[in-house]
């Protein structure tokens, strides 16, 4: 067991309340990394949360598929609380003795001050405050992301789980295995199908990936399952609208970047939503993983003429990646990032290809 492995045991080990954090992005490896650490903190007796709510239903579904059918992957044994705090300014106010008393169904509170008669009523505050949780942990965040959940989230602890050295799927098997000793069966179908969706986007394999994938190919999967999470994840409306993204890409020699357009009568027509990009670059980089750059442009439905032009672009390099978003005053959201506001497809192109090429 590594040092940090050991140091984040004893720091769940201690812990009562905890939250997984998925962050804003609509990811599938992110959901099943944190479906896996959630249920791993429930099994081990903790009151755990995890914010799904900002999921959609593809992902949800596609989850609770490589689980026990009984169980549900995103449950939580606790809701977030808070405390009431009467605030009040004791260098104006000193107090020389605090004691409270029922009256009927009233509680009173009652405070002794010399200074009673010249005090502003006024100045005493009511308020809420959240319970700091004890080990806040975040999935692969931005670091826009982490610094913003960081300060609007009560805690004691944090935790940043990234892919910066290895893997989702190799760090959530390295934590079952210090939990449980082995990668317990209920896991197994979730942990094979993060690791295979990562190694797919991967342009030179990696050596943990691959053989994480072998050691659980040999442990009986559950097939079925698997084909029925994938099917979730991607009916064939998907398939109908990555068909004509591919129809409008092209690959670029000079900058290796793959670019894809999608209007808005595609969507309509196939009657696809927005929600499905993301998941449509994916695939785009699993044909072409050796490319610098993918960038795949949509006319928006939901935002008005003249700026309804947006972009989604990925690289597998996260610090060329990191300077285009800083090119385009963004960040990035694990190895993507978005683009908003182009009148026009040209535009876009012209203005992101410009950006490339710097960063190139």
């Amino acid at each position: 067991m590594s040092e940090s492995m050991q140091k984040f045991k004893e720091m769940v080990d201690r812990a009562e309340i905890i939250a997984v954090r998925l962050c804003k992005a609509n990811d599938i490896a992110k959901a099943l990394t944190g479906a896996i650490l959630h249920q791993i903190f429930l099994k081990a007796g903790k009151k755990s949360s995890i914010d799904s709510d900002t999921l959609n239903e593809r992902i949800k579904n596609c989850v609770s598929a490589l689980f026990d059918e009984n169980s549900n992957p995103f449950g939580q044994n606790f809701d977030a609380k808070e405390n009431i705090l009467i605030k009040l300014d004791t260098k104006n106010l000193p107090v020389s003795s605090l004691k409270y008393e029922q009256d009927g169904d009233a509680l009173k509170i009652i405070l002794e001050s010399p200074e009673v008669k010249s005090f502003d009523l006024k100045t005493i505050s009511v308020e809420k405050e959240a319970v700091p949780l004890d080990l806040l942990l975040l999935i692969d965040p931005s670091d826009a992301e982490a610094e913003d959940l960081l300060s609007e989230t009560a805690h004691k602890n944090a935790v940043k789980l990234s892919t910066k050295e290895k893997g989702l799927a190799v760090k959530s098997a390295e934590i079952l295995e210090v939990f449980f000793g082995k990668i317990p069966d209920g896991f197994k179908d979730a942990l094979w199908f993060l690791a295979a969706h990562e190694d797919k986007t991967n342009y030179l394999p990696k050596k943990e990936t691959l053989a994480l994938l072998g050691k659980l190919l040999d442990q009986n999967l559950a097939h079925e399952k698997i084909k029925k999470a994938k099917e979730a994840l991607h009916p064939s409306d998907f398939w109908k609208l990555f068909g004509r993204a591919l129809a409008r890409s092209s690959f670029e020699k000079e900058t290796a970047t793959i670019w894809s357009f999608l209007p808005k009568t595609d969507f309509e027509k196939i009657n696809e939503s927005e929600e499905s990009l993301s998941a449509i670059l994916e695939e785009m980089r699993s044909l072409r993983p050796e490319s610098n750059f993918f960038a795949l442009l949509w006319e928006s439905s939901l935002i008005s003429a003249p700026k309804s032009i947006n972009a989604l672009l990925a690289s597998n390099d996260a610090l060329k990646l990191k300077m285009l978003a800083e090119f385009m005053h963004t960040f990035p959201t694990s190895s993507y990032f978005f683009a908003k506001g182009f009148a026009t497809f040209s535009e876009a192109e012209l203005k992101i290809r410009g950006f490339i090429r710097k960063v190139l």
